[in-house]
């Protein structure tokens, strides 16, 4: 099966890594069509050099499926650019952080369609160089499914091939939420302190976090979800031990004064409790706090 990956960003050199690994034939997407080389080191495995072959994203795209590992604010300008040059059947995967791109995603294309997030970790310490952090898991669902029973079958198993162990999920949205409510506190928080992920583990977040907890799981209850605070926070202590020494993306967004997905992740969080009438105070008060010292969106390039 052919694979195509929109964009440079961490984790789509993570799943080329991936690819190459598994020897699948990788075609990387770009909004000008033009990438170097990438640089990827992974402790488990002897680093690499993987040039694919790499063309614009309205070009007509010749692949099984095409995955789309970009901020939340970028889906949908990409998907509008490849939305025309898409074959009927290719699979087009969502993988990104953040909840509220599902519905347009729907709109601008008519391909079958997977959302997805993954706790694999990645960065890029340099222009041309990905770090891989950590092994994780991956939970999918389709939003949109393939004519034939065969070919939703075959495009499973290559996700589950290329980002094991993949859960799959008839509602996806209760996995979104689940890691919603954990990014919701350490993302946010490590980015404002400018701290790693382990320093949350601090008794000076304890009650901000679980205040935080607290009004996650009451928007969680209004959106139909069984949701328990002191599980999230839990949760979240959790993921903060088992990163302790790593970055969070919005971190290191807000470090090299890169736009957040901030709006996608607090911020369709706060839209939810508005439209349930909710009060969410602490989430409001740390939202307009990041959002404080982050740029405008722009125009950001896959």
């Amino acid at each position: 099966m052919k694979l195509a990956i929109v964009g440079n960003g961490s984790i789509g050199g993570l799943v080329l890594y991936r690819a190459h690994r598994l020897d699948i034939p990788v075609l990387r997407l770009t909004r000008t069509g033009q990438a170097g080389s990438i640089a990827i080191s992974d402790k488990e495995q002897a680093p690499v050099t993987l040039s694919p072959m790499t063309q614009t994203l309205d070009m007509d795209i010749d692949a099984d499926m095409v995955i789309v590992p970009l901020k939340a604010f970028q889906i949908l300008p990409a998907l509008k650019q490849m939305a025309d040059h898409l074959a009927a059947q290719t699979t087009v995967v969502l993988l990104h952080n953040g909840m509220g791109t599902a519905d347009k995603a729907l709109e601008t294309v008519s391909q079958p369609l997977i959302m997805a997030t993954t706790s694999y970790g990645a960065y890029r310490p340099h222009p041309g160089e990905v770090t891989i952090t950590g092994h994780g898991s991956t939970q999918a669902g389709w939003l949109r499914t393939p004519a034939s029973r065969s070919l939703k079958d075959a495009h499973s198993a290559l996700l589950n091939r290329l980002l094991p162990p993949c859960q799959w999920f008839e509602d996806i949205r209760h996995a979104q939420w689940q890691k919603l409510a954990v990014n919701a506190v350490i993302n946010p928080l490590t980015a404002l302190h400018r701290c790693r992920n382990g320093e949350l583990l601090k008794p000076a977040f304890h009650s901000q976090m679980t205040r935080l907890c607290e009004e996650t799981a009451a928007v969680m209850e209004a959106e139909g979800m069984i949701a328990d605070p002191r599980q999230l926070l839990a949760r979240a202590l959790t993921v903060c031990r088992q990163t302790a020494d790593n970055y969070s993306s919005m971190n290191r967004d807000v470090d090299a004064h890169r736009p957040t997905e901030m709006e996608y992740i607090t911020g369709f969080l706060l839209q939810r409790a508005r439209a349930h009438g909710l009060d969410t105070p602490a989430h409001q008060h740390l939202f307009e706090e990041v959002m404080a010292i982050t740029p405008p969106l722009g125009d950001n390039e896959a």
